[in-house]
């Protein structure tokens, strides 16, 4: 039975950008429901309408058969849904408890929400320390923190927009455990996801998007993920997406790397670790979130050294100018290689900006704010500035392929193995393993804020995964 009704949406930015067009779906109570599609598709416009969050030029959002009003964030939340958005909504000096208390409304009293809260977390089966900043916790306490904010709403229709994005895979599994946990319990679950995967083994419907049109709604087959039917499945949902593409970093073969371009050892918040990366290489680091890689990464851009690129974790706080345009954000650091005198060069600028743009497989307008920008578009921004830097010997990229598509992914890993080829060093950090076992020479693993090990990227999931929980083998 259909909690949520989309009918006939449609949305347009300033006039001529379609962002979605005459779509309709609907979504069923006790079901997990996966939407999916390229950058720049439409999945979190369409999502956010749904939410109450974007207001759609025409069409209708139904809940219970009853339009959405008024259509606004808290019209939605007061009719039941709820959504958890791709940056968490966080105030970082704030508890837990104080973040959660600001989705409430009327009369604030801290203890009786306390109570309230462990009611949801024990429904949920976890537990969430109410005192600790918000600045203080991991990735999946930060979405554990918006998913009881969701649920204490009462909330029958749940929407999660990238939720595994930066998560590794013995996250994704709890993740998914918890929703059909929600699911079960009688509310629609609807995910925004590019890992095909994920949809594979974890969700009962998928939706799939390409430049604002619903091409195909369809329910999951059923059985093992490996069976002949959900493979073909799958093949066919890959094919709507992005048609056929060619993985360009696959059997990539590396050379022997050079000379030694970055080291570091002594990184306070993560013990033991000794790191150096040669010329030719690329150098997985592997770890649950919040184990150390942040402060790994900020020793790295303490040094202020010109010849390090960088893609940095949050691409919001450390990545981009949101009300800036896209060219103006790809040439961001290096006004010098645009600029005459004082004063900027337009047709450098452009001429600059496109380079950088083909090297992230952005394609988008180059005028339009990074604001505008989906998820997606926005990662491929702060990729291709970072790949495009003149003078840098050293690439560091964490998550480089957050929130993009696969088409894209497998384009910038391409580059990725470019540089590496160029005689670059690269220190690639992620939570997705499959993503270091195609890029990297060697991963570095790092569990409890020290280092566990070393291991060749063809290591069984089964010990990597040990060793990323545990720090034992």
């Amino acid at each position: 039975m259909a909690i949520l009704e989309l009918r006939s949406l449609c949305k347009t930015y300033g006039g001529e950008n379609l962002a979605v067009k005459d779509a309709s779906v609907a979504f069923d109570k006790g079901r997990v429901h996966a939407v999916c599609g390229e950058n720049g598709a439409g999945k979190s416009t369409l999502l956010r309408m749904a939410a109450g969050l974007v207001l759609p030029d025409e069409g209708a959002v139904l809940v219970d058969g009853k339009p959405l009003a008024p259509h606004t964030p808290s019209g939605a939340r007061a009719m039941g849904v709820a959504m958890v958005t791709q940056h968490f909504a966080l105030a970082p000096a704030l508890t837990v408890l104080e973040n959660i208390a600001l989705g409430e409304r009327g009369p604030l009293d801290l203890e009786k929400l306390a109570v309230r809260v462990a009611a949801v977390e024990k429904r949920l089966g976890v537990s969430l320390s109410l005192s600790a900043r918000a600045s203080e916790l991991s990735v999946g306490d930060k979405q554990r923190t918006e998913l009881c904010r969701a649920l204490l709403s009462s909330a029958r229709v749940l929407i999660l927009d990238e939720p595994t994005a930066i998560l590794a895979r013995s996250e994704v599994t709890v993740l998914y455990t918890l929703l059909r946990k929600i699911a079960d319990e009688g509310t629609a679950v609807v995910v925004v996801t590019h890992k095909l995967d994920e949809i594979a083994e974890f969700c009962d419907a998928v939706t799939v998007m390409r430049r604002g049109v619903i091409l195909l709604t369809s329910d999951v087959p059923k059985g093992d993920r490996s069976s002949a039917e959900k493979a073909a499945f799958m093949q066919d949902v890959t094919q709507q997406i992005m048609g056929e593409a060619k993985d360009v970093a696959k059997d990539r073969k590396s050379k022997e790397p050079g000379a030694a371009l970055l080291s570091v050892a002594d990184v306070a918040g993560l013990s033991g670790l000794s790191l150096t990366v040669h010329a030719g290489e690329v150098v997985g680091v592997a770890g649950i979130e919040g184990n150390g890689q942040s402060e790994l990464v900020l020793a790295l851009f303490r040094r202020a050294d010109p010849n390090i690129s960088f893609v940095h974790e949050d691409r919001h706080l450390m990545g981009l100018l949101l009300p800036a345009t896209a060219a103006e954000n790809l040439v961001l650091g290096d006004l010098d290689l645009v600029s005459r005198g004082p004063l900027i060069d337009a047709a450098l600028l452009m001429a600059e900006a496109e380079s950088r743009a083909k090297r992230s497989a952005y394609t988008q307008s180059l005028s339009l704010l990074a604001s505008e920008l989906s998820g997606g578009n926005q990662q491929k921004l702060v990729v291709g500035r970072a790949l495009g830097r003149k003078n840098a010997r050293v690439f560091v990229f964490v998550h480089p392929t957050r929130g993009v598509d696969i088409g894209a992914a497998r384009e910038i890993h391409a580059r990725i193995l470019d540089v590496r080829d160029s005689g670059a060093a690269v220190l690639v950090i992620s939570s997705d393993t499959d993503e270091l076992r195609t890029l990297a020479t060697r991963i570095v693993v790092v569990a409890k804020h020290a280092f566990a090990g070393e291991v060749p990227p063809d290591v069984p999931e089964e010990k990597l995964g040990r060793l990323m929980l545990s720090g034992e083998a």
